[in-house]
């Protein structure tokens, strides 16, 4: 027996995006060959150093472990390891991407690509939803 969730449409698809796009992420900062499930509180720091930067607002890692709700010696840490792997940058006490990795632009363009497909599904899902409540 198949237990369904109203909306489960949705649900599915909003999760395959979730992973869909976690896995570009990773793969664009740590590369295709690493593990997922280590190196996802990576992502997410690294996702808030861009967050600061994109707003011309560097985050220092009392504001992302704030942010995250991490602890912060687990983002300082994770700031480490992206600083080592130099996909951020270190300016006094906040975080900022490199000048070479702000102006590779691939792993965005695939995530918009990803994005626009998914709303695509999700608008189709929208509808299934609807007719089976």
């Amino acid at each position: 027996m198949i237990f369904q969730l109203h909306g489960h449409h949705n649900r599915l698809h909003v999760a395959r995006l979730l992973v869909e796009l976690g896995k570009l992420l990773q793969e664009s900062v740590y590369g295709s060959q690493a593990n997922f499930g280590s190196t996802i509180d990576g992502l997410f720091v690294s996702a808030c150093v861009l967050i600061g930067h994109a707003e011309n607002r560097p985050m220092s890692a009392s504001k992302i472990a704030h942010y995250l709700r991490m602890p912060r010696t687990t983002v300082l840490r994770k700031l480490d390891e992206l600083e080592k792997l130099n996909m951020i940058e270190r300016r006094g006490t906040v975080f900022v991407i490199p000048a070479k990795r702000s102006s590779s632009s691939d792993h965005i363009e695939r995530s918009v690509k990803l994005i626009k497909r998914y709303a695509k599904i999700l608008d189709h899902a929208s509808i299934l939803d609807n007719q089976t409540s």
